[in-house]
């Protein structure tokens, strides 16, 4: 039988090791990419984001998006016209196994409707936020223009493309999942503390930006109270928090809680989309690490490897270099695949970046 993870369809020079025919069971603990993001996808998923089934499943073959074919559908629909007939007797092996198939069947609809209504949360969201970027840009043009209200329009408009770049993800994330996983088959990870600096990473991060976001709200309802002292607080807070909505769209309590949603979701998809960018590399960076650790193993303790002695110079022999260039190629081929999927999202997280700290520093100048 052919090893279906000889020739990978993202390059036909995949090199391959002997797998484990005997099916033991390792008593080592390796860490997989799969357990490392789990909680990271599964926080994203709760605001919207990378809408696939599967997150929470360790076998890498259960992660899609969701779609489910038309044949156990049909099935799933013949199954129910025949299961309103009188059945004979003696079919109760056969009534079974149509219960255990109509119950998979079930499962994968579930999947994929859970995965669908996943997806239709990208749309409002992207809509809103590239409505609520018009509304800045707007009021940038016909006002005076400065840097602070250019940057409510970077913000929501960078927000809203963050948002549409994460179906680009969602869409190749199956993929690439798998291949890493064919990836980690042939080399896997040895640091078992990647999944717990995953999420110590995760933590501290959304809980300092929902600090920082708890903050600036108090101080925008403070500000906004004494600006306006005879109107309602809500009223207040939110058109002195939102002049690009309301100076030119009449107030109403529906339309608040609208625009307060639609910037706590742009401020989650502005602190998530580092995080996500951050545990990836926590996952590339102890894969390169370890082949380095290798190297530095090997360094000084010739006794442990095969090795040949030429003119007083010792060499490890060709088997130990082979091996190890094989997994720096998987290694450097990983994180080209991984770009190609995610370099969306990190190009925007520079960009954010590099903006928001150039605009500290102009406000310190200034």
């Amino acid at each position: 039988m052919e090893n279906k993870f000889s020739v990978h369809k993202f390059g036909s020079n995949w090199t391959t090791r002997k797998r484990n025919k005997i099916q033991a069971k390792n008593k080592l603990a390796y860490a997989t990419f799969q357990g490392a993001l789990k909680t990271t996808l599964l926080i994203g998923q709760i605001f919207g984001l990378v809408p696939v089934a599967g997150v929470l499943d360790g076998n890498v073959k259960n992660i899609n998006l969701g779609h489910v074919d038309s044949q156990p559908v049909q099935e799933w629909r013949i199954f129910k016209i025949q299961a309103r007939r009188p059945k004979p007797k003696g079919s109760q092996t056969g009534m079974h196994r149509r219960c255990c198939d109509e119950n998979l069947t079930q499962q994968a609809v579930y999947d994929y409707g859970v995965t669908t209504l996943k997806s239709a949360l990208y749309l409002p969201n992207s809509v809103f936020m590239a409505f609520v970027s018009f509304m800045c840009f707007y009021r940038t043009l016909v006002t005076d223009g400065t840097m602070e209200a250019s940057t409510f329009v970077i913000f929501y408009l960078s927000c809203a493309v963050t948002s549409t770049v994460y179906l680009y993800v969602a869409n190749k994330w199956p993929e690439l999942v798998r291949h890493i996983a064919a990836t980690e088959d042939l080399d896997p990870i040895t640091d078992t503390s990647l999944k717990f600096k995953c999420n110590v990473t995760c933590a501290v991060i959304l809980i300092t930006a929902l600090i920082e976001h708890v903050l600036s709200l108090i101080a925008a309802f403070v500000k906004s109270l004494s600006c306006h002292p005879d109107e309602p607080w809500h009223r207040a807070f939110v058109e002195s928090s939102y002049p690009f909505i309301f100076n030119y769209i009449p107030y109403s309590v529906t339309l608040g809680v609208i625009i307060q949603v639609i910037h706590f979701q742009s401020t989650f998809v502005w602190s998530y989309s580092d995080l996500f960018v951050i545990c990836v590399s926590y996952y590339l960076t102890s894969r390169l690490d370890q082949i380095n650790v290798r190297l530095r193993a090997a360094q000084g303790k010739v006794g442990s490897f095969v090795c040949v002695t030429l003119l007083s110079v010792q060499y490890l022999l060709d088997p130990f270099w082979r091996v190890t260039r094989e997994d720096y190629s998987r290694a450097a081929r990983l994180v080209r695949t991984v770009d190609a999927v995610i370099g969306g999202i990190v190009l925007i997280c520079f960009f954010n970046n590099l903006f928001f700290i150039c605009l500290q520093l102009f406000h310190i100048l200034e």
